[in-house]
């Protein structure tokens, strides 16, 4: 079963391929059938993308750009020019944006700009809510704002120590009764930090495989457990896994790989782990373990067991599932297989 809706397959072989019209993540399952007729299944999930630069799923919904917006300097006088600059926005696709729609917020008429950076003056002294819509190739909008002083400083013209060709210091009408901030090169800027908005973080979901030594465990054994080759979608370790031994003991959960479980009682047992990338997001594996008796051995259910390479493909990509580690409680072989894609 690819998981897709297509006609299930079967085979004599442990290996088959198959390919994927659409984005998306499949659950693939294989059922591995012993010389015995007795059936055994194994899942995995396939991820299927179309992938750009930024690791975007086309199937996903285009996100919002990014508006980021800075004034320079942030304390200007009146009829000095004031540099804006928005030219760390970005659409979904970490592109520049295409349009720049500068609002002033001193009442003079919005412009528009294919750039990124422009310059305003401003006539009278105030603070000016200044703000940027964005608009991405997607025809998508974003704004920032930033909060522009105009202050009423003026060149300080009465000093002695002013050297001829030199910048004279500004003085604050408003502060010559405090002589210890009354002169300074440059306007203390406003603590204020860039705008930015319209940010958006998209993960795809991991890949989860679980494999287990020995395939076919003695009751009170310790079975390992090994879902190392787990990832997330910048091929990443997980960073939680949780495990169902399906014999009816508690889950148990672990920041590691792999785990160790012992079984009570001979049998075939479903066990399954789901792994949890570091973004929260999940994603499910599973297996048949076989348990035996040695003292008093029957035919039991084969062990199935599923790979798939590689783990993320595009859309038409084949992918090659392998079950060649299934085999008959004799360790033979299987020798049919039904694909369930």
């Amino acid at each position: 079963d690819f998981g897709d809706g297509t006609p299930m397959q079967t085979t004599p072989s442990p290996l088959t391929k198959h390919a994927y019209e659409r984005p998306g993540m499949y659950p693939v399952r294989v059922t591995a059938v012993d010389k015995h007729g007795q059936e055994a299944d194994a899942t995995v999930s396939q991820r299927v993308i179309t992938m750009d630069p930024t690791r975007r799923n086309d199937k996903e919904p285009l996100g919002p750009p990014v508006a980021y917006l800075e004034g320079r300097p942030k304390t200007t006088v009146p009829q000095h020019a004031v540099t804006f600059d928005a030219s760390q926005s970005h659409d979904c696709d970490r592109q520049p944006c295409v349009s720049f729609l500068w609002d002033f917020g001193d009442g003079t008429p919005n412009v528009t700009t294919k750039q990124p950076v422009t310059q305003h003056p401003y006539a009278k002294i105030g603070h000016y809510n200044t703000t940027v819509t964005v608009t991405d190739k997607h025809g998508q909008n974003a704004s920032a704002s930033v909060r522009q002083r105009v202050s009423p400083d003026m060149p300080y013209k009465g000093g002695k120590n002013v050297t001829p060709g030199t910048t004279p210091a500004y003085a604050s009408l408003t502060q010559k009764q405090n002589p210890t901030h009354s002169f300074q090169n440059v306007a203390p800027p406003d603590k204020t930090l860039p705008a930015r908005t319209g940010l958006t973080q998209r993960h795809l979901p991991p890949y989860a495989g679980v494999r287990s030594s020995p395939t076919n465990a003695k009751p009170q054994q310790n079975v390992l457990f090994d879902a190392s080759e787990s990832q997330d979608y910048t091929g990443d370790p997980p960073v939680e896994y949780q495990w169902h031994f399906g014999d009816g003991t508690p889950s148990v959960k672990t920041n590691k790989p792999t785990v160790e479980h012992a079984y009570a009682q001979p049998g075939s047992y479903p066990v399954s782990v789901t792994v949890v990338d570091k973004y929260g997001q999940p994603c499910s594996a599973s297996l048949t373990q076989r348990v035996q008796d040695p003292l008093n051995p029957k035919i039991g259910p084969p062990y199935a067991a599923l790979q798939s390479q590689p783990k993320q493909t595009k859309p038409m990509e084949l992918v090659d599932f392998d079950a060649s580690q299934s085999h008959d409680y004799e360790h033979k072989p299987c020798v049919k297989f039904v694909w369930e894609f």
